[in-house]
């Protein structure tokens, strides 16, 4: 009877169809009478077609090399090809675990680190979406002016020197302050500050001395005017009152005359004290007996946007007051053209 065990080691490549390589030693021999047994070298190779992963058919060719019975040290060769069948048996594998693209930016969950927002590498989140402040189209870092809407280069407005409201692009007197259609001001030829159209006087700058100033011509005060303008003699108050005494009567009405005479004429009424006693009193006392002078010309029929009062107090002397003849003078009514 014929036997023999062997073993061997094999190598291949992981490909569907599978070369492979191997080598091996055994023991083959034989029993009964003049039984032996010898060692057995084989080697060869091969190839495996793979069904599926389980079943592949294999066909190998090896040469079996033994000792040759009878003759010491001698060798016999025995090719064989085998055609058969492979079975593989493999641990079943966990199935692996499902790992989403919740929001399709095409990074899985497991290395998103924005999982719900759709984003870009390298970490599968949205670029930083920056400011807009004034929504002019210019994002806030590169924006000279954040917060006022602007044009290119910088994203800011267009500059209006003379700040009449005509950018300076399309304002044809960029250093003067105009009005439409070109931003240029109105003719001023005497450069009075009046347009020749409201100038009565378009060739002579007016004269600034608070009377008809708005006309444009060289005025003078009228002698009448100039007398009601400055101290005012001749209105007198009871004593720490503001109540207007009798004997002013005269003065008053002539104050209303010139008033009358000159409609264009505004004034300011100042009332003014001595520095003897509070001074939060005396300025609350000047400001009243102004009031009540103001009263006096409306109640005869001026208008009382033509008259603003103030009271001054003790703080614009225009005396010593540290006699009584100063103090004196210095409890007292004004009058100025505005």
């Amino acid at each position: 009877m014929l036997g023999g065990f062997r073993g061997y080691a094999l190598a291949q490549l992981p490909y569907r169809i599978s070369p492979f390589v191997l080598i091996g030693a055994g023991l083959l021999g034989t029993s009964g009478l003049g039984g032996d047994v010898d060692p057995v070298i084989h080697f060869g190779g091969g190839v495996k077609f793979y069904i599926n992963n389980y079943l592949a058919l294999r066909l190998d060719v090896r040469d079996n090399a033994t000792g040759q019975y009878g003759v010491e040290g001698g060798r016999t060769h025995h090719l064989e090809v085998l055609l058969g069948l492979s079975f593989v048996l493999r641990k079943k594998q966990p199935a692996a675990k499902d790992d989403p693209d919740s929001d399709g930016d095409g990074f899985k969950d497991s290395v998103d680190k924005c999982p719900s927002t759709p984003g870009v590498a390298p970490d599968g989140c949205p670029v930083a979406v920056e400011g807009d402040a004034d929504g002019d189209g210019f994002l806030d870092s590169v924006d000279a002016c954040p917060q006022e809407p602007g044009i290119a280069p910088d994203g800011c407005p267009e500059k209006d020197r003379d700040g009449d409201g005509f950018v300076d692009s399309k304002d044809k007197c960029p250093d003067d302050k105009g009005i439409a259609p070109d931003g240029c001001p109105l003719p001023d030829k005497d450069k009075d500050g009046i347009p020749d159209r409201d100038d009565k006087c378009p060739a002579i700058p007016e004269t600034r001395n608070n009377y008809q100033d708005d006309d444009g011509c060289a005025d003078e005060i009228p002698r009448a005017v100039t007398k009601f303008t400055g101290v005012i003699k001749g209105i007198f108050f009871d004593s720490d009152k503001d109540s207007i005494k009798k004997t002013s009567k005269s003065t008053l009405d002539n104050a209303v005359k010139v008033l009358k005479d000159f409609p264009s004429v505004k004034v300011e009424i100042s009332g003014h004290t001595d520095s003897s006693g509070d001074r939060d009193h005396n300025v609350d006392l000047s400001k009243r007996r102004a009031d009540a002078v103001k009263k006096y010309l409306t109640d005869k029929g001026i208008d009382s946007a033509r008259i603003t009062t103030r009271g001054a107090g003790p703080d614009e002397p225009i005396a010593d007051n540290n006699t009584k003849a100063g103090k004196a003078k210095n409890r007292r009514i004004e009058f100025k053209l505005q």
